[in-house]
Formats: C-alpha cells, structure tokens, sequence
C-alpha cells in the first residue's frame, strides 16, 4: 500500500470503503477497495468467488482489477478509475 497515495474518499457500502488514490510508481489514478475485515462463512465464499471472477474479467465495458493486496488479513482491491462524469450519458 505503501506506493499509492489516498487522495479522497469515494464512498462506502455494505463490503468496504472506496478511495481514490495516487500509484506513486506509475503516476496514474486508481481506485482502492478496502474491504471491510468481519464476515461470516458465506460472505467470505461469495467475495471469494467476486475476486476471482473480477481477476479473470477483460473487457472494455468492465472496470479492471489491477492488483489484489492482502496486508493483515485485510484485502484491498485496486481498480482502474473511472471518473463518474464520463459514465452520465
């Protein structure tokens, strides 16, 4: 986590928290999913079976997993950032 940079907070849900933030290595504007540490048995099978389906996903109409970090026990899904106004038709 350490080579990206917070910038704002993007919003929050039921599974996490969402931030926009700063790759320091590769100057380029991501989004971070911090997933939220407590969950019972089925959660954690479904967020399993998400990850691995987001991992394996290449598309142009789907928003790209870029990296899957796993520091103490806690996941943080980096995506591409796609800035909301570009998806207001």
């Amino acid at each position: 986590m350490e080579k990206y940079q917070i910038m704002e907070e993007l919003g929050g849900g039921s599974f996490g928290v969402v931030w926009k933030a700063f790759n320091k290595q590769t100057h380029e504007t991501v989004a971070i999913k911090k997933l939220l540490t407590k969950y019972d048995d089925s959660t954690k099978t479904m967020i399993r079976r998400e990850i691995k389906s987001l991992a394996s996903n290449r598309h142009q109409n789907i928003v790209a997993l870029k990296e899957i970090i796993n520091r103490n026990n806690t996941i943080f899904l980096v995506f591409e950032f796609m800035d909301y106004k570009i998806l207001i038709w």
